[in-house]
């Protein structure tokens, strides 16, 4: 898994419906269940976190799966405030207050076609970098 050709959404994301289909998502514990499998939703997810989980995705520089399973992806945040607010800058605090309410919530997934059990976050931590990137905007001339 590198480059930025990662998928944008995972089949458990959208089979066992883990975000609530609102922009005002409640904290509360929520249990799913489908013929796919079973969640338990311990937090506050809504659409909003499932946009900008989308946009992290799609927006990957690189990515690399870890030996534990965990992923690592590197992203240029302002790449992913221009696509979570579809074409304008999205706020950056706000970025960063939705990505902790995503770092809170505690997933518990069952699948029935894999018959596998997991417990965990979405999101593990975030890593400023210090590297930065040119801007091609400021070098065209």
């Amino acid at each position: 898994m590198s480059g930025n050709k990662i998928p944008t959404t995972t089949v458990h994301q959208a089979r066992l419906q883990i975000f609530q289909p609102t922009r005002r998502p409640k904290d509360c514990i929520r249990e799913i269940e489908t013929s796919w499998g079973s969640a338990v939703v311990d937090g506050k997810l809504g659409q909003t976190h499932a946009d900008m989980l989308e946009a992290i995705f799609y927006n990957a520089i690189s990515s690399k799966k870890l030996e534990n399973g965990d992923v690592n992806i590197i992203v240029d945040p302002y790449r992913v405030r221009i696509s979570v607010g579809g074409g304008k800058k999205y706020s950056y605090s706000t970025l960063i207050k939705h990505s902790k309410e995503v770092m809170k919530v505690l997933i518990e997934l069952r699948t029935e076609s894999t018959g596998s059990f997991v417990i965990s976050h979405i999101i593990q931590k975030i890593i400023k970098s210090t590297v930065t990137a040119n801007n091609p905007a400021l070098n065209a001339g």
